[in-house]
């Protein structure tokens, strides 16, 4: 309701401004700065107006003091709606300026400022976060410090009214802290640095500064943020930032990642669900930083990919936030600092969950010991276009596509040309293909091949297993389940369409290999199971067809 009001307010200093070409919207920027006029009306406090009414295209005359407007309001009104404003988030691009509600939440809980501490946001956007950990601090009766760097100007006067508006001594520098040297040392800090980007080579040289050989990609950028804003970290302080899941595992980090584990830098790390962030769907990453002379041999690492409390609209999920902090600190993994360093300063929580895992696997082996391994053609389909044959030939194409539910309709395969130098990628009896290049793992065990020339293309691997040893159906179930599907993920790369690399695929899975016997015995249920779904989806289909052509039936029987 007082958002409606700040809105009839808006609409009524708007139509007094001498620019009548002034075009105002309602995003939540825009309306901090409105309401901080009308604030400023009420109170007299004029020190930002001049910079307000320069922001919203006022021309210079235009005088705060001579205009009457909204005498039926008080200050509280004033503060309660620019608190619902700043509270709600309703479009995309607002979300970009804004971290959610339930972030903030956590972030206010790790950092648990202390009384005559100081706290600096990295990027303070329009202030919300500044806010709510100065509102947790001053519940307690804190009296602390806050600072903000943010490179958006607007941001910068939108913050700076909402703080005076509510009372909150903070200090907000328009800079970007990365190159200006408007440095400060603070007990604790948050940095949401901008994900993805990519400086040009003479920007990057120039930023890395003494961490120039700590990186080998300018893909970084995010981690060259981190250890910017640490310098500003106090002894014994805390930082904590959100990255995308990449930064914890991509080689082009490594050796930025073995700084900070070496030097003692990480406490924790928490994978937060997918959604957690307003305008990308990609999952992140928490990072708790400290800097602390105790020397610790281990890092806490939690995944808290399912801890939501409602699933909220399709902009952002709601986290589950004091079960976070309970389970980060009394359950979360410990992973060793030596661990870290085997999995090469790898801090994917992925990983060491699937060691946790795999630690309960009977009879253990690896993959590479009972199948050898193999990469289908490095051709995805898109490179055989030339190739393809309208008629039928003794050559078809195997692509990830045609895998559906582990099973292939070898007659719907592309035929193309013969060409000897495929051969090596040919399909044998047996043979199991995994796809690496999808959103989901497939997997699928070739039986009753037809006599033709199967070929797997791109994306694929290709195991063919010591038969004398596994169970080629047996070993797709394994991967298949739960305890395979985990394995999958740990070493899966990228964010989105994720995949498997060869190399770690090869050295890292673990399959259990129990006596032959069993694993026959478990594939004939499986695969007595798979015919009669085959079967019931068939007769499913026969009957669906039925139903479409009754009519058609009925009227070709003359009835």
């Amino acid at each position: 309701m007082l958002n409606t009001v700040i809105e009839t307010q808006m609409q009524q200093l708007a139509s007094k401004s001498l620019d009548s070409s002034n075009k105002f919207g309602y995003d939540k920027s825009t309306k901090i700065l409105y309401c901080y006029l009308l604030w400023a009306k009420k109170t007299s406090n004029y020190d930002l107006v001049k910079e307000v009414t320069k922001e919203l295209s006022f021309e210079e005359k235009f005088d705060l003091k001579t205009i009457e407007f909204g005498e039926e309001y008080t200050e509280d009104d004033c503060v309660r709606a620019v608190r619902e404003i700043v509270d709600n988030n309703n479009g995309i691009n607002e979300w970009m300026y804004s971290s959610p509600s339930s972030l903030n939440k956590l972030v206010t809980k790790i950092i648990n400022l202390k009384d005559g501490e100081s706290f600096c946001d990295f990027g303070s956007g329009d202030g919300k976060l500044l806010l709510n950990v100065f509102d947790a601090a001053h519940k307690n009766k804190f009296n602390c410090k806050y600072t903000g760097y943010e490179i958006n100007a607007k941001q910068v006067l939108v913050s700076k009214c909402l703080m005076c508006m509510l009372n909150v001594d903070t200090t907000i520098i328009n800079c970007d802290f990365m190159r200006d040297i408007h440095r400060g040392q603070f007990d604790k800090g948050y940095l949401y640095p901008p994900f993805g980007l990519k400086y040009s080579i003479d920007e990057w040289d120039s930023l890395k500064g003494i961490y120039g050989d700590l990186f080998t990609s300018r893909t970084e950028s995010e981690l060259l943020y981190l250890l910017k804003a640490l310098e500003n970290i106090k002894e014994n302080g805390k930082l904590v930032t959100v990255f995308t899941t990449g930064a914890a595992f991509r080689s082009s980090g490594m050796l930025a990642r073995k700084y900070l584990v070496e030097n003692n830098f990480v406490e924790g790390i928490i994978s937060l669900p997918a959604r957690t962030l307003g305008f990308t769907a990609i999952p992140i990453d928490f990072w708790i930083l400290k800097k602390d002379q105790k020397k610790s041999n281990v890092i806490k690492m939690l995944d808290a990919s399912n801890n939501i409390l409602d699933k909220g609209s399709k902009i952002a999920v709601e986290l589950d936030v004091s079960t976070i902090i309970e389970e980060y600190n009394n359950n979360a993994k410990c992973v060793s600092i030596e661990d870290i360093k085997k999995n090469e300063y790898s801090l994917s929580i992925n990983i060491y969950e699937v060691e946790k895992l795999t630690d309960s696997i009977l009879n253990p082996v690896n993959i590479e010991d009972v199948c050898k391994i193999e990469k289908g053609s490095q051709y995805t389909i898109s490179k055989f276009k030339d190739q393809i044959s309208n008629t039928p030939t003794d050559y078809q194409l195997l692509t990830s596509i045609n895998i559906q539910d582990g099973i292939v309709d070898y007659d719907s395969l592309p035929y193309v040309y013969p060409d000897p130098k495929l051969l090596k990628f040919k399909l044998e009896e047996g043979d199991i293909v995994v796809t690496t290049k999808s959103t989901v793992v497939k997997t699928f065990v070739a039986n009753d091949l037809p006599d033709r020339n199967i070929i797997v293309t791109g994306g694929m691997i290709i195991l063919k297993p010591d038969t004398s040893k596994v169970n080629p159906t047996y070993v797709k179930m394994f991967l298949d389940s739960s305890i395979g599907k985990s394995e999958f993920k740990s070493i899966i790369k990228g964010n989105t369409i994720g995949f498997v690399p060869f190399k770690e695929f090869k050295e890292r899975m673990i399959i259990s290999c129990p006596a032959l016997e069993k694993q026959n015995k478990l594939s004939e249920q499986y695969n007595n199971m798979l015919w009669t779904i085959n079967a019931l989806t068939k007769q499913l289909a026969d009957t669906k067809d039925e139903l479409a052509n009754i009519i058609e039936n009925s009227l070709n029987e003359g009835e």
